[in-house]
């Protein structure tokens, strides 16, 4: 069970543990300007049983 510091009632929570194994899929490409500011941008998928997790990134350098 879990509880606010500041009062209120106990509450159940739920752990997500994903199974050890899975399988990790990972595009990106980046590109370096003249002016030296460099641009990323990647997607990256994980799959296991009973998880689906989506990530995509954009990053840009000064």
């Amino acid at each position: 069970t879990s509880s606010f510091a500041g009062g209120g009632d106990d509450f159940e929570t739920r752990v997500l543990e994903p199974d050890a194994f899975g399988l990790r899929l990972a595009l990106g490409a980046e590109q370096n300007l003249a002016d030296g500011r460099q641009t990323h941008i990647g997607y990256q998928l994980d799959v296991r049983d009973d998880l689906l997790s989506h990530r995509l990134v954009l990053r840009i350098r000064f």
